[in-house]
């Protein structure tokens, strides 16, 4: 991207590796750093993730802060990859707890384990 250096306007700071930043309304490309760098979209599916628990949480009236899911040894191996909450094997956590964990260090961990858990909780209440 070439954009001319403006000292009235300077771009916002912004950690991650690749952005881009646009006008809504003109589609004009404001900032951008990295954009056209081919990226995996896990931050995407965390946020479709956390989308259909809490989805799944108003249609079942489940209680986030009463719901308590084990936290699985599979679901928090290096083989995993990225980033994690640094869930430890054995523990067990509110579904709050792990929404935090999920969003906030973007954590892998905590996203499997509520992905299997909800998942697993889905096929119950459809054959129910």
């Amino acid at each position: 991207m070439t954009k001319f250096f403006n000292l009235d306007n300077p771009a916002p700071f912004v950690s991650a590796r690749s952005w881009i930043m646009t006008d809504l309304d003109s589609g004009e490309v404001m900032f951008a750093k990295r954009e056209k760098e081919v990226r995996q979209v896990a931050s995407l599916t965390k946020i479709m993730t956390f989308w259909v628990i809490s989805d799944m949480l108003t249609t079942y009236g489940i209680n986030p802060d009463g719901c308590r899911v084990k936290i699985l040894e599979y679901c928090t191996t290096p083989q995993l990859g990225g980033t994690s909450a640094e869930l430890l094997p054995g523990d067990t956590l509110n579904v709050t707890e792990l929404l935090y964990g999920m969003m906030l260090p973007s954590g892998n961990d905590a996203a499997q384990n509520l992905a299997v858990y909800f998942g697993n909780l889905a096929m119950k209440l459809e054959q129910a």
